[in-house]
């Protein structure tokens, strides 16, 4: 509601009330009179339209808070999902030039064919209405995420590569394992 509305809706029927009673009370009483009686009268008649009018003040501001209330969440609400826009295009960025820095220090021994593709499998659930800082990896029997996942192939890696000697189909293993790990990069 527009402060308008407001004075329109409370301060006129306000005033003409109160305008309705003063008129009333002039017209019962009559002339000013010298006594105490209608004076202490007229001063309760003055008390009970105060209180009117203050009460009637009171409705009017709390309306006229609550919509001021209500815009500022719509403003607050549009920063915030600005803020988490920028936050999730800064975010990618900082992935991306990472991605950048990490084929620079290994001299391009290694490539990131798909960064974009690579980011939405770490972080599956950003977005510009969502943004996750942390990934938590794991790999249970009902699934697993790009992370859990490397992580099993790389621990495995590692498993084998400490063997002093390998049996049977392990040479198979090892390279099904670095095929693997090198898809998942």
């Amino acid at each position: 509601m527009s402060f308008n509305k407001i004075c329109w809706l409370f301060g006129v029927p306000l005033v003409l009330f109160a305008g309705i009673i003063f008129y009333l009370y002039a017209h019962n009483l009559g002339d000013i009179s010298h006594g105490d009686g209608p004076w202490s009268s007229f001063g309760s008649l003055l008390s009970g339209v105060f209180t009117l009018f203050g009460s009637g003040a009171t409705v009017g501001t709390l309306l006229f808070l609550s919509k001021q209330n209500q815009d500022m969440q719509r403003v607050t609400q549009a920063q915030l999902s600005a803020m988490n826009f920028e936050q999730y295009i800064n975010h990618r960025r900082l992935f991306m030039d990472r991605l950048v820095e990490l084929q620079d220090i290994f001299e391009n021994k290694f490539v990131f064919v798909d960064g974009g593709r690579l980011y939405s499998k770490i972080f599956p659930n950003n977005g510009p209405a969502n943004l996750e800082f942390t990934v938590a990896p794991f790999s249970n029997e009902s699934g697993e995420n790009l992370l859990g996942r490397m992580g099993a192939h790389l621990t495995r890696l590692e498993q084998m590569l400490n063997k002093s000697m390998w049996s049977g189909r392990e040479p198979l293993e090892l390279t099904t394992l670095l095929i693997h790990v090198y898809g998942d990069l």
